[in-house]
């Protein structure tokens, strides 16, 4: 039971919550376009066979459903702005739970999770930080507070987990999604979307040919099973977040997975360590390298890891010291710097590999010294 009340307890930087939060926002903006869509047409949900999910559901009528609909895409925007955040949360999370629960034909399981992710945002204050509501709140001198608790983002982890091993495990047990027959299927189904894209010819052609889905559907089986375990230990948690962006890019490009990959890479986000300026950034503003490294970090440093600092007496141009004290210096603390930047994690990421880390601080030593 301490251990419950410790997790419930527990308080920690709304930072990374924030951002999460602005990227929500044009998500559900991108899931209300079909709706918004049939409305500009006068076309109400009602005027096709439709299945209420709760007998007794209360219906709003076809003008008012429409000024409903407008009012969230609005919402939707000021919550990514954090202009009145807990109202736009409120509102946005109402009418997307309502307008899933009118029709069993509008179920799909990436609004499913959108409904998730509302509602654990609704249960965080997460317009504190990074929004219209903190600046106005630091104009009237009465900044908001930048630390809550957590227990709502540990509780869309534990869901986020859970999508992960389910569909993974669930696949792994069917004959066709191992065999790649359903990969292939919807690849076909869905090629006029591929053509659409932004995929080049040779990933079109390569992704058209059943054989590719026989070792494909194995690889995304179990890639979803490693991002599960993954993510629940620290020490290859990085790996699994770098796994699962290249995994949700990929499906998105290749399938017709609507926002569930959107979601899915806003989410890893909240699996960042909730604390800010933990880390000690000091670069020599006398040497390139230092001033390339500061310039960077100063701009894609989202998270507020670092707590960067100038010294041009400093022996090294690049130092860094960890959370747990460690220090690192030149080459190594640019690597691990940079790499922790949510914009360049992508290409810098398997630098902070065992393996690789070798061939980034040989090819970089003589610039970072």
């Amino acid at each position: 039971m301490r251990g419950w009340n410790r997790l419930f307890d527990e308080r920690g930087s709304l930072r990374a919550v924030a951002l999460w939060r602005i990227l929500v926002g044009p998500i559900v903006l991108i899931h209300l376009l079909p709706f918004l869509r049939a409305a500009l047409d006068g076309r109400y949900y009602a005027d096709n066979f439709y299945l209420p999910w709760i007998s007794g559901m209360p219906e709003a009528p076809r003008l008012l459903y429409f000024a409903l609909l407008g009012a969230c895409a609005l919402s939707s925007v000021t919550l990514s702005l954090g202009l009145f955040t807990r109202l736009s949360a409120l509102y946005t999370w109402a009418f997307v739970t309502y307008n899933l629960f009118l029709s069993q034909t509008h179920f799909h399981h990436n609004r499913a999770f959108l409904v998730i992710n509302l509602t654990c945002l609704v249960l965080l204050p997460s317009g504190n930080l990074l929004s219209l509501d903190a600046r106005r709140a630091r104009s009237r001198g009465t900044p908001l507070e930048e630390r809550a608790s957590l227990w709502p983002m540990y509780l869309l982890r534990f869901e986020a987990v859970s999508v992960y091993a389910a569909s993974g495990g669930s696949k792994l047990l069917n004959e066709d999604w191992w065999s790649g027959l359903v990969t292939f299927d919807r690849v076909v189904r869905f090629r006029h979307r591929l053509d659409a894209s932004i995929a080049p010819q040779w990933f079109i052609d390569l992704i058209t040919v059943p054989d590719f889905h026989h070792v494909f559907a194995k690889v995304a089986v179990i890639t979803e099973l490693f991002i599960a375990l993954g993510l629940l230990y620290r020490p290859t948690r990085y790996a699994a977040v770098w796994v699962a962006v290249i995994f949700h890019v990929a499906i998105g490009i290749g399938l017709n997975v609507q926002i569930f990959s959107y979601l899915a890479i806003a989410a890893l986000f909240l699996w960042a360590w909730p604390s800010t300026r933990d880390r000690v950034l000091t670069v020599n503003p006398a040497r390139p390298a230092g001033r390339f490294v500061a310039a960077w970090a100063r701009r894609l440093d989202w998270l507020a890891r670092f707590d960067l600092r100038r010294d041009e007496a400093a022996p090294h141009a690049v130092s860094l010291v960890q959370r747990d004290g460690r220090q690192l210096h030149g080459a190594e603390a640019a690597r691990a710097a940079l790499a922790r930047c949510p914009l360049l994690f992508l290409p810098l990421g398997p630098f902070l590999l065992p393996g690789l880390r070798g061939v980034w601080d040989a090819s970089l030593r003589r610039t970072f010294g």
